[in-house]
């Protein structure tokens, strides 16, 4: 069956003009993966003494051992952030073609996730250690990940005339679920505002989830291009978790969250529309 997969996948590169790819950057090619390559294992140093595979927590790394649920919850943020640092770093030094620059976004997300720690949650040893072992588990699927988009697929760009269809038709109900975002706020109205904007961004955000899910596979390797759809998922589950839980009343804090919500939204359109133009023609 795999042998079969290769052979559809040559023959369907061989078939394909490389103009529909729009990303011809060859020369960079190896540059881009290197510092791929090297990111990852940067983060993978610093995130894996928190996963499941490492046994988290219930064994710690030993300068926590003894230390509180909300002390080793901290760290665990402090490992992300600089996870998160990695990524943005690397990608304000290269010029990354759009779905290897959006799937190096998406991961700085799921770490910029990993450092939110709900402090409006009072019950806080149960809250920060249910937090710890859930990262665990979701550290063990971010590894598995990084793994698949930090390895070169043997011909870019060929695998994903299988999935143009199925990606085209997913970004576009992304970019038409994306919420409406008003030009003026009123006081009175913005925690309504903000929880309108939230919620219509979430969905927006699971119908990429759903599309990434319909992307790729093992025997048509498209992880670039997944991990590129998979960014508008965590783009949105970033943008709201910081006041998801907030129980604040006062109508400045609901005003600035309204900033701050818009300001992560309005770009999404446009990268939307930049990834589904490099995607090959899905007619």
């Amino acid at each position: 069956m795999r042998i079969f997969a290769l052979l559809m996948v040559l023959v369907l590169f061989f078939l394909a003009s490389p103009n529909l790819y729009g990303e011809e950057n060859a020369p960079w090619q190896l540059l881009h993966q290197q510092a791929v390559e090297k990111a990852v294992n940067q983060c993978r140093e610093i995130i894996f003494p928190f996963s499941a595979q490492a046994g988290f927590p219930n064994k710690l790394p030993k300068e926590l051992i003894g230390k509180s649920w909300q002390e080793i919850r901290i760290a665990v943020a402090k490992a992300c952030f600089k996870c998160s640092r990695v990524f943005m770093e690397m990608t304000e030094k290269y010029e990354f073609p759009v779905k290897m620059r959006l799937g190096a976004q998406y991961f700085r997300k799921r770490f910029i996730l990993g450092t939110h720690i709900y402090p409006h949650k009072t019950e806080s040893s149960r809250v920060h250690e249910f937090q710890c072992r859930d990262f665990a588990n979701s550290c063990d699927l971010g590894l598995k990940e990084l793994e698949l988009w930090a390895r070169a697929e043997p011909l870019p760009g060929a695998a994903e005339i299988v999935w143009a269809t199925n990606a085209h038709a997913g970004l576009t109900r992304v970019k038409e679920m994306l919420p409406s975002l008003p030009k003026q706020i009123p006081d009175e109205n913005a925690r309504q505002t903000w929880q309108r904007i939230a919620r219509s961004t979430i969905l927006a955000g699971n119908e990429a989830g759903m599309t990434a899910a319909r992307v790729g596979n093992h025997d048509f390797p498209a992880w670039r291009l997944k991990f590129a759809v998979k960014y508008f998922k965590a783009t949105a589950k970033a943008a709201v978790a910081g006041s998801w839980y907030s129980r604040e009343t006062n109508p400045e804090y609901w005003q600035q969250a309204c900033l701050k919500l818009k300001s992560a939204v309005e770009p999404l359109t446009i990268e939307v529309n930049e990834l589904l133009k490099s995607l090959p023609s899905h007619k």
